[in-house]
């Protein structure tokens, strides 16, 4: 009897094409447009290799006497100057591939940054501040200036695409409860559950009934996303072994909180927004929508949400392959399936009990 329920159940979500198009192309797309809009969010910083500055100079500037040397040692720091004899610094810019503009007057300096080189420009301005001071403009022997950047013991750069496509996946096996929507809603339109009370199944086996089909489901359409997405935009996922199990366990998490919901609140409206919303909190705080590695909110506050274990443990495998974060991830979820399990036939046996 039990196996029968399952797979009526199974078919049943099966025919119901929109839960398989929301699983499947959900992620793809939220995972396609948020990649891109924070890739540059995300990008660590890189200092340019070279650059191009166009300058004009007074032939009064006391820079004037120093200008083959000031070149030169530009040059050796990778920036390139180009004069511009008369011209005016804004057309300079528009009209020839310049990062910055600097204008040498008779006795000080201006420097014109440009939209997009910033950090070009803040290099010109340290580099000719060095040079302009009266050690180095005595001195016939000016040297290039080097701008130093210091890595730092943390974890390498994630790039957009592998965060998001993480993350998102994530985020969408929490929403499998979906899938139960249309057993719930044919259940009550055919008076099933009245049924189901009269009939020698225990209610572990009628929690399984629903809960195994919204498994089997939910890995279908997860996998198919996963697997696309990851080909699509070449998603680095890590160390795999680990990845699938976490990912298996989240989904039976999933489902079990889904079908707990469900068996709790007797309209469909108010189960599938309250999911909604325990998801969306979960997710916000877990790095869904603001990544957890910029996030201002307390770590303890993170720490409380399954989905920011999951998610932290998932990145750092993409980016170095291991997680401190895998064994309580590992226990959150392991909790999450034993105590919803327990809700959800405890409220089952509550609600026969009423009913008889």
């Amino acid at each position: 009897m039990l196996l029968i329920l399952i797979k009526n159940n199974f078919i049943l979500m099966l025919r119901s094409k929109w839960i398989l198009v929301v699983m499947i192309a959900g992620p793809i797309l939220v995972i396609s447009v948020l990649s891109n809009v924070f890739e540059d969010m995300m990008k660590s910083y890189q200092a340019p290799e070279s650059f191009s500055v166009g300058y004009s100079i007074d032939k009064e500037s006391s820079f004037s006497a120093y200008i083959d040397l000031i070149e030169e040692a530009a040059a050796e720091s990778s920036i390139y100057l180009i004069e511009y004899s008369g011209q005016n610094a804004l057309d300079v810019v528009e009209n020839n591939d310049c990062a910055a503009f600097i204008e040498f007057a008779s006795q000080d300096y201006t420097i014109y940054r440009v939209e997009g080189h910033e950090t070009e420009g803040r290099i010109l301005e340290h580099f000719i501040a060095s040079l302009s001071s009266s050690m180095m403009m005595q001195s016939a022997d000016l040297q290039p200036v080097e701008i130093e950047t210091v890595q730092l013991e943390a974890m390498p750069e994630v790039e957009s695409i592998d965060y998001y496509g993480i993350v998102y996946t994530v985020y969408f096996i929490w929403c499998c409860f979906i899938a139960i929507a249309m057993v719930i809603s044919s259940e009550r339109k055919h008076h099933i559950q009245l049924k189901y009370q009269i009939t020698l199944l225990s209610d572990l086996k009628l929690y399984l009934a629903r809960v195994v089909p919204c498994i089997i489901i939910s890995i279908l359409g997860i996998g198919i996303s996963t697997l696309v997405s990851t080909i699509a935009f070449e998603i680095k996922w890590g160390c795999i072994p680990l990845t699938i199990l976490l990912l298996f366990i989240n989904i039976v998490a999933g489902a079990a909180v889904g079908v707990f919901f469900s068996t709790v609140f007797n309209n469909l409206a108010i189960s599938i927004t309250v999911s909604f919303m325990w998801v969306w909190i979960a997710g916000f705080v877990g790095g869904s929508f603001e990544t957890y590695l910029l996030s201002r909110t307390s770590e303890f506050i993170k720490t409380l949400s399954p989905i920011y274990h999951v998610n932290r443990a998932l990145v750092e495998y993409s980016a170095l392959g291991s997680s401190s974060y895998t064994g309580s991830s590992m226990i959150y979820l392991s909790g999450i399936i034993v105590i919803f399990t327990l809700l959800s036939v405890g409220c089952s046996k509550w609600k026969r009990g009423k009913a008889s």
